[in-house]
């Protein structure tokens, strides 16, 4: 029963449909003493995916670093480089970057160990965040540039991250505004509308002080499936912006 719910898991993963907790919990009652290293590793990576997908940072790393005590030289490099990815993104979403780096660093050895190359972008683009959140534009352009060499075979979702990854690196390095905003206006007009990153635009906008047109990204974001209305970077940009737009009363709400 373990073994076939696992399997269900990993169906559940390659199809990307959401794995059930009821589905996890039948694996994990007997993978948490039972089994080979490598079943037990991925009875806990897919438990932590589980309520990532909630955002419980907490409990995802938790799992994540008791599914890392079962990593073996033998074991599937795939599953292993996918569970420091996902280590890396939880560190990155509580913004402890040096940790996500160590772990990005890490998925991109164990994917090179292996045969399937398809996580290799994501670890790219989530290190060049995580470099980009530290201020170190270089190093985010290098991973950027690495990820260039996958291109073909990235989603649109992908290709988004990357452009705004990108254009965020030209802001940083301080490129002239008439130059990022152009790259804007292409980023805008290439990418489908859903997944256009609307936070790094407006972030964007802030950098060269342009308030109205940060207003004008973020209520593009609100209407983004990626909106969330307890993010800290929401509240302190439209904060910003109305404080440059003249609205007070309204900024000192956000900053609150």
């Amino acid at each position: 029963m373990a073994e076939s719910a696992l399997r269900k898991c990993e169906a559940a993963e390659t199809n990307s449909v959401n794995i059930s907790d009821t589905t996890i919990y039948e694996a994990l009652g007997y993978y948490r003493n039972h089994g080979s290293p490598s079943l037990r590793l991925k009875a806990f990576y897919y438990r932590g995916m589980i309520v990532w997908n909630r955002k419980d940072a907490g409990t995802a790393l938790e799992n994540f670093i008791l599914a890392e005590h079962y990593i073996r030289k033998r074991n599937n490099p795939l599953i292993a480089g996918k569970l420091y990815l996902a280590k890396s993104d939880v560190y990155l979403y509580l913004r402890e970057t040096d940790n996500a780096i160590k772990d990005g660093l890490q998925a991109i050895e164990y994917f090179r160990k292996s045969d399937d190359m398809s996580g290799m972008p994501d670890a790219c683009l989530s290190l060049s965040t995580a470099c980009l959140m530290s201020e170190k534009p270089d190093s985010a352009q290098m991973f950027l540039s690495q990820c260039k060499s996958y291109w073909q075979n990235m989603s649109d979702r992908q290709r988004s991250q990357y452009f705004a990854n990108d254009i965020y690196v030209h802001a940083m390095q301080k490129a002239d505004r008439d130059v990022v905003f152009q790259l804007i206006d292409n980023y805008i007009s290439t990418i489908d509308a859903s997944l256009i990153k609307w936070l790094y635009i407006a972030s964007l906008y802030d950098i060269y002080g342009c308030g109205s047109l940060t207003l004008r990204a973020l209520k593009r974001y609100e209407n983004s499936p990626e909106f969330d209305s307890e993010s800290a970077d929401y509240h302190y940009l439209m904060a910003r912006a109305l404080e440059k737009t003249g609205k007070y009363r309204e900024a000192l709400m956000s900053y609150d």
